[in-house]
């Protein structure tokens, strides 16, 4: 079986080994592999040589492994990571690790026998946050995914239902829709909207009462990621309508200011002037990072902060998400999923 979508990324990685003039790569991000293979394995090691590419796992993950592209030179063994440290131990010249296996014992073995080996993470991360037509595809199908459980989400909303069982509840429909989930979602009411990353509690849902809902579904291998936040009731509070007015203000400014070659701190700093001008205690304001790519990985390159040196790169899907959060009363953000044009941006959901 081939995959004509592989060939790109195959032909990346033989480059990558070229053009540093290294004799191996060794790559063990689960993601990673995930992204130039398609392998979903929780111990798989991938190994490039100037001619072959090696696809390495355990007997567990015998069946998915002879599924894969038969270009890939694929190895079933009990103890894949000593089968990888021979092939490290034998290198002559320099060897390209990616984070994941320099953080490995594999790692410190390098260091330790004071082989020269190369970080080619920043290489990797850059290159899949530029999304191709397989990468689009699956992100589209998963874009529709997630709007169906987010229009949802709505008839589940019901007095008295607490935050864990409504994320029990959005938990379902994302695996009943044949998703994974990108990451756990996060519910929460009333004043603990405020807090930016909390776990779901017992506290119960009541009319008049500020909803917070972050979810994303995994569609085989790539990610959305969204937030909604919204007044459960008729009779929103002034200060909540002028929060979310501000936020929203904020989130198209941030759009407004997207193309290629664009610093990444550019829309951040812009939403975060608008958020500051519409709300007086300015700490409340954009707390975390305006956004991120998003893709084989729910937090990928480019980060899009204040501090980020990073450009914008057409075809990168990419996240943004203001928020104000009011300690004690509730928070507001507001986060849709765009790609990124000749132009300006997309938006995606």
């Amino acid at each position: 079986m081939i995959h004509k979508y592989l060939s790109s990324r195959f032909r990346f990685l033989f480059d990558l080994l070229h053009q540093n003039d290294l004799e191996l790569i060794v790559i063990a991000d689960k993601e990673m592999i995930r992204f130039f293979t398609d392998l979903v394995s929780s111990n798989a090691w991938l190994a490039v040589f100037r001619k072959h590419i090696y696809l390495v796992t355990d007997p567990r993950y015998f069946g998915d492994v002879w599924a894969t592209d038969h270009r890939l030179v694929r190895k079933v063994v009990k103890h894949p990571a000593d089968l990888i440290r021979k092939q490290i131990e034998r290198a002559k010249q320099r060897i390209g690790l990616d984070a994941a296996t320099l953080n490995s014992s594999i790692g410190l073995d390098t260091v330790r026998a004071r082989i020269k080996a190369e970080d080619i993470t920043a290489d990797l991360e850059n290159f899949i946050s530029v999304s191709d037509k397989e990468t689009m595809k699956r992100f589209n199908r998963a874009a529709a995914i997630t709007t169906k459980i987010e229009n949802r989400i709505e008839k589940l909303l019901r007095n008295g239902i607490r935050e864990y069982t409504l994320r029990a509840e959005i938990s379902y429909l994302i695996h009943a829709a044949g998703c994974e989930e990108a990451f756990t979602p996060i519910v929460s009411f009333g004043e603990n909207t405020a807090r930016i990353h909390t776990e779901p509690t017992r506290k119960k849902l009541k009319s008049e009462m500020p909803v917070l809902i972050d979810f994303g579904v995994n569609y085989m291998g790539v990610s959305t990621d969204i937030t909604r936040s919204f007044w459960y009731g008729e009779n929103p509070t002034e200060e909540y309508q002028n929060v979310r007015k501000a936020v929203k203000k904020a989130l198209k400014a941030a759009e407004n200011s997207i193309k290629p070659s664009v610093e990444c701190s550019v829309p951040a700093d812009i939403a975060m002037q608008v958020l500051t001008a519409s709300h007086p205690e300015s700490s409340d304001c954009l707390p975390h990072a305006l956004g991120h790519g998003i893709g084989y990985k729910v937090h990928q390159v480019p980060r899009i902060s204040g501090y980020s040196d990073a450009v914008f790169k057409q075809g990168q899907i990419i996240t943004l998400e203001p928020g104000i959060y009011i300690p004690d009363k509730f928070g507001v953000r507001i986060e849709h999923d765009y790609t990124v044009t000749d132009t300006g941006v997309t938006k995606l959901i």
